[in-house]
């Protein structure tokens, strides 16, 4: 899942060389220089950052500043510039961007407007990363418990023992701590796994409200195209009007207006290819859209084959619940007044614990359900996002067609007249004749 969050900047930001994802204690866990660069001493590198960390918080105390935690750390050397992002609690990425061969630098303000993009692309690893880890929890807690329904069992075993000797007792009371210690771990570990869960809560929020920012494209598309039209339109008429003055006589010819002409045609085939690099732009942003979607589609396939196995974990749950429940039974039936109240008191809170957890697996079953809903509701707006930018688009071409075949048929009729004008000797029709190809030229313009 790290991996496959790395591939997605290396594809979003194409300037990034290299790129280290490493813990606060120097641990690097990710790395692009594994693919790329046998030679270079990967647990260093991540010691050197550990270390630039520790430097900026002593240098923070040492000011007699309050150091809780930095945002983003820019390194703007000679070919190479590293950012350095908090991205979690105790993990980092750091970015090697290799410096432009033209410009020769890269400006901060052209980092700062990768950092969004970044904190989208890495939310969604970490969500992957965190649920990972919520996993793996969760079997280190079921394995804390299996472990512990053990004990119990060889307690109950011990217990029941008529006649037991000092070394049995011995044995009774050190498995009594264990079971203490395993009681203490599984509470760290539904801890822990609270911790992610609301973590993940947190990371979602964070990505709805960024992806809020994704609805302006299609304007800001549609806009940018509109511009690309009016000025192919204008540049087209002012091409018409430099040719029309250089088929004249030389006498004749407005050689000021010529040039005046010529330096517009220069600065709107400028404008129009500004607007056109512009255009591109925001198709590429298009594109990334779908991209997203279709990350989108696989995260709720994962969400439903989580929810599935919810469901068999709380079958299993309910398993345990019965034999305990049995056990319950027969610990009445076998043991002594004392040890068996003493036994159904821990049985019984076994039970309560079980359905305890039985009830919770419920509500993350439905937690998980809200947010594949959620999911389905964010494919479905960007599927009508992308179905409006494609009708946008039809609907542009078409415009554009409708009026190539306009100015066609007006510049048809333009020459109709002027054949007409020249044949014609009445002065009032040649008057007419030339306010109508006037106005023509003006609709053309």
């Amino acid at each position: 899942m790290v991996m496959k969050t790395l591939e997605r900047i290396k594809r979003a930001l194409p300037e990034v060389e290299h790129i280290v994802m490493f813990y606060n204690d120097g641990t690097v866990y990710q790395t692009t220089f594994e693919q790329f660069e046998e030679s270079v001493n990967i647990p260093k590198v991540g010691e050197e950052f550990a270390n630039i960390l520790l430097t900026l918080k002593k240098l923070y105390d040492l000011s007699n500043y309050k150091f809780s935690r930095y945002n983003q750390l820019l390194f703007d050397t000679e070919d190479i510039d590293v950012l350095i992002i908090k991205i979690g609690e105790n993990t980092n990425l750091a970015l090697f961007f290799r410096k432009s061969l033209e410009k020769g630098e890269l400006h901060i303000d052209s980092i700062k407007k990768y950092i969004t993009k970044i904190g989208i692309l890495i939310d969604i690893g970490r969500i992957e990363l965190i649920e990972s880890e919520i996993r793996f929890s969760e079997r280190e807690l079921q394995k804390l418990i299996d472990d512990m329904g053990e004990k119990l069992l060889k307690q109950s075993d011990l217990n029941i023992l008529i006649g037991a000797s000092s070394d049995d007792i011995t044995e009774i009371e050190k498995i009594e701590t264990e079971i203490e210690e395993l009681t203490v771990a599984i509470m760290k570990s539904e801890m822990d796994k609270d911790s992610k869960v609301e973590e993940i809560s947190k990371i979602e929020e964070k990505v709805d409200s960024e992806e809020v920012m994704l609805v302006l494209v299609k304007k800001e598309l549609r806009l940018k195209r509109e511009n690309v039209k009016a000025l192919d339109k204008r540049f087209n008429d002012k091409i018409e009007k430099k040719e029309r003055l250089e088929k004249e006589e030389e006498e004749q010819r407005d050689e000021e207006k010529l040039t005046e002409i010529s330096m517009e045609i220069e600065d709107l085939e400028e404008q129009k290819e500004i607007a056109q690099l512009e255009v591109v732009e925001k198709q590429e942003e298009l594109k990334n859209l779908k991209i997203k979607l279709e990350e989108d589609n696989i995260r709720k396939n994962e969400i439903i084959e989580e929810k599935e196995k919810k469901k068999l974990t709380i079958q299993e749950l309910y398993k345990d619940l019965e034999a305990k429940m049995k056990k319950e039974k027969e610990l009445k039936e076998t043991v002594d007044i004392k040890k068996d109240v003493d036994k159904l008191a821990e049985i019984s809170q076994e039970v309560d614990n079980l359905k305890d957890q039985i009830d919770q697996l419920k509500v993350n079953s439905e937690e998980k359900s809200k947010e594949m809903e959620n999911l389905k509701s964010q494919i479905d707006k960007i599927n009508k996002q992308i179905e409006k930018i494609e009708e946008d688009k039809l609907e542009i071409k078409e415009e554009i067609a409708e009026l190539e075949g306009q100015v066609e048929e007006d510049k048809k009729t333009i020459s109709e007249l002027k054949v007409q004008l020249d044949s014609e000797d009445d002065e009032k029709k040649r008057k007419k004749i030339e306010k109508e190809i006037e106005k023509l030229e003006k609709d053309i313009d």
